[in-house]
């Protein structure tokens, strides 16, 4: 399909996959772009992906690997699972603060300019957990997340090293935007 090639989520994934080095621990929660991220790290070599996504753990584990690379080490937290794939609960958080990630790439469930939140109190713990267990942490958002509240907190803006959107902001959220994240990133941009 030649339209889902240049879709937002897929470039909002490209552009994510490009600040991973090879060798690193990358933290991937799950959310709807946690498996579109973990299709573009599987170029990246002797990476080790943490992750709470069953759905993306599978993408790493069947679609990775080939001729020039292996497939990337993929470490599953534990827990309780959800109908979507997630696993939560407070088993899944204790493992996630027990790693140490070189960066966590988190897709914002919702988003504005005072921060990040998740559609409930169990993903946002395990969000936070995943945020503090990593050196540099990501968030990516799509047009879909600048129109959600979740009801949960996850993180300030201020929090977050490299926010990667999609698409246009209005000035004067950009402004704010620019001034909050260390890095704001436009993917398909060009």
């Amino acid at each position: 399909m030649p339209g889902k090639d240049r879709g937002p989520d897929v470039e909002l994934a490209v552009a994510a996959a490009g600040l991973v080095l090879p060798g690193s621990v990358v933290a991937l929660p799950a959310g709807r772009s946690a498996c579109g991220v973990a299709r573009h790290l599987l170029g990246i070599p002797r990476l080790t992906v943490v992750t709470n996504s069953l759905p993306a753990a599978g993408v790493l584990r069947y679609e990775g690997g080939g001729p020039e690379t292996a497939a990337p080490a993929v470490l599953l937290t534990g827990g309780t699972t959800t109908r979507s794939g997630t696993v939560l609960g407070p088993l899944a958080e204790q493992a996630i603060h027990s790693l140490h990630a070189d960066v966590v790439i988190l897709g914002a469930h919702g988003i504005s300019a005072d921060g990040i939140t998740a559609a409930g109190p169990a993903e946002a713990r395990a969000e936070r957990a995943f945020l503090a267990s990593a050196r540099r942490a990501v968030a990516l958002a799509d047009t879909a997340a600048w129109a959600t509240a979740g009801s949960d907190a996850v993180a300030t803006l201020d929090e977050v090293d490299v926010l990667v959107v999609h698409g246009a902001l209005p000035a004067r959220t950009r402004s704010r935007v620019a001034r909050a994240v260390r890095d704001l990133l436009v993917a398909g941009a060009g």
